[in-house]
């Protein structure tokens, strides 16, 4: 499971003040999965949401886009202003020391449960007991949030939603300017050559426009993961291991936050309909 040697991908300016950096990951030494972390731009700095390894390329071929994007002067990289880097869930995490062995000063966003390399450079931990509820930045301040040194938070006007009873513990992050949620594993956008979406308008984005997988894989992998098919359903129903509070927390999202796009780790990003796509992934799973 992993990166490859030679990291490559593609980034891009999603919306103003987003951008992300997608790339090849491979998923039990088989799946071609992806890989994908995202930059949130906030007045003074800037805020990494599931950090890919740290790599030249990576961070040379974001420095172009930031700066086409109207985000970053010509001179500059923005990784001398990242303030913040987000963890998104249990499982991406493993770029985490390394941001923050180079970046000592950096703040790392993250929630109660991660493995304890991890938690012990966490500054800011999300604990169970605030779950399954939107936190605004001001919400967070007996978790470890500091009105001075997580001022970018606050000023990128962020919000948070742990979900901890799901696979890999998850922690949801939007962006209330741009009506964005960033989501990690809770889901999948794997589109194949006989199932594209309408919500997004590219296509095997991490992939280069290629398509990676062979037919066998596609039948299974791509139809397990990508969301609203039956397959995907039972999924989700299994992977969501308390419904009754998951069920309040689903229709809080939905009502306050309503996204219009989704960031995702794994496949293609969700352009416009953000709302309707969480209804078909986990709309069967919802009490009354």
């Amino acid at each position: 499971m992993g990166y490859p040697d030679v990291i490559g991908g593609v980034s891009r300016k999603v919306c103003s003040g987003i951008y992300t950096h997608s790339c090849r990951f491979l998923r039990a030494g088989y799946f071609e999965i992806g890989g994908r972390m995202a930059v949130i731009s906030s007045p003074q700095s800037f805020i990494v949401w599931s950090a890919i390894p740290y790599d030249e390329r990576t961070i040379d071929s974001l420095n172009k886009t930031m700066v086409e994007g109207g985000d970053l002067n010509t001179d500059e990289s923005f990784v001398q202003k990242v303030s913040h880097l987000i963890i998104p869930d249990g499982e991406h995490t493993m770029a985490v020391q390394s941001w923050k062995a180079k970046f000592p000063n950096i703040r790392i966003v993250g929630f109660e449960g991660l493995k304890p390399e991890i938690a012990k450079v966490t500054d800011v931990v999300i604990p169970n007991s605030a779950a399954w509820k939107i936190l605004s930045t001001g919400d967070l301040s007996a978790f470890g949030f500091d009105e001075t040194k997580d001022v970018a938070l606050a000023d990128a006007r962020l919000q948070f939603m742990f979900w901890p009873k799901v696979s890999n513990k998850e922690l949801l992050v939007f962006s209330e300017p741009q009506k964005t949620v960033f989501a990690a594993d809770v889901i999948f956008n794997l589109q194949h050559n006989k199932r594209r979406i309408p919500e997004s308008d590219l296509y095997n984005e991490q992939f280069e426009g290629n398509e990676p997988f062979h037919l066998l894989q596609r039948l299974f992998f791509k139809n397990a993961f990508s969301f609203g098919t039956s397959f995907n359903k039972f999924l989700a129903k299994r992977m969501v291991a308390d419904p009754v509070s998951f069920s309040p927390a689903f229709k809080e999202l939905l009502a306050k936050w309503d996204p219009v796009k989704v960031i995702l780790c794994h496949g293609d990003v969700i352009e416009r309909d953000g709302s309707a796509v969480f209804k078909k992934a986990f709309g069967h799973i919802v009490k009354e």
